[in-house]
């Protein structure tokens, strides 16, 4: 439902979820609309947690999609994806304090990242996600080195697909904008 956003603290708040996502090196997206709470926060280690699923601690074992903080563009939070191991990022910030469209797409072995519909940075990451893992909205589901990696602001139509979504399916999820991806009934 479109205006009905998960609202998270930046401390305790993360959602989890247990459907079929697809494993493996299988072909698949991530997209979602975010909102990052404007923060004067913006250390080398900060992360903040939009999705991710899959195994801990094995390379290539993991599918999440990030902001990542001053490791990866300096002040302000990149959108990254990494696989536990390897990351790709768009080395320049998401603009806080207002929606955003954020995607990853996985064909094939390639991974993408885009923000409003904009395809910024491709590259192969090698990935065999576990299966059957829960999905976390807004968090780590386990501290990491005593990290969660939770999000301060908004995350909003989350949708995982088995399948890697083309560069024109994301743009029209963007256009589409809060009119949402279901044309109304009628």
């Amino acid at each position: 439902m479109v205006g009905a956003a998960f609202s998270f603290d930046g401390a305790s708040d993360v959602y989890t979820a247990t459907n079929s996502i697809p494993s493996g090196p299988s072909d698949r997206t991530i997209e979602l609309w975010a909102n990052l709470a404007t923060t004067d926060v913006h250390t080398y280690q900060v992360e903040q947690t939009f999705v991710e699923y899959g195994g801990y601690g094995t390379y290539g074992a993991a599918y999440e999609l990030l902001g990542g903080g001053d490791l990866y563009t300096g002040p302000g939070f990149a959108l990254v994806f990494t696989q536990w191991g390897s990351a790709i990022n768009t080395n320049s910030p998401i603009p806080q304090g207002s929606w955003h469209h954020l995607a990853v797409t996985t064909a094939s072995g390639l991974d993408t990242l885009y923000i409003d519909g904009v395809n910024l940075v491709s590259q192969t990451l090698t990935l065999n996600t576990t299966p059957s893992t829960p999905l976390y909205i807004g968090g780590l589901g386990l501290a990491v080195d005593g990290r969660t990696d939770r999000l301060t602001g908004l995350v909003d139509e989350v949708t995982i697909y088995n399948r890697a979504l083309s560069a024109q399916e994301i743009e029209g999820i963007y256009q589409a904008g809060s009119a949402g991806k279901c044309l109304p009934a009628g």
